[in-house]
């Protein structure tokens, strides 16, 4: 269970990609859609890309 209060939330393309923060400062970024994890990534432009690439079908 993610705390919300603890987490920044975004919307990208009907996915909801959710910055959470972890030790030393650093973040991990979740990407869910209708209540469905689909993966979790080191930066945002990783969990950007992979939306992309499910939105295409590949």
């Amino acid at each position: 269970m993610i705390a919300m209060e603890s987490a920044n939330c975004r919307n990208y393309r009907g996915h909801i990609v959710i910055a959470r923060k972890i030790t030393f400062g650093r973040y991990r970024f979740d990407v869910w859609r209708q209540g469905e994890h689909f993966g979790r990534f080191r930066d945002d432009i990783a969990a950007e890309l992979h939306v992309d690439k499910l939105l295409r079908g590949d």
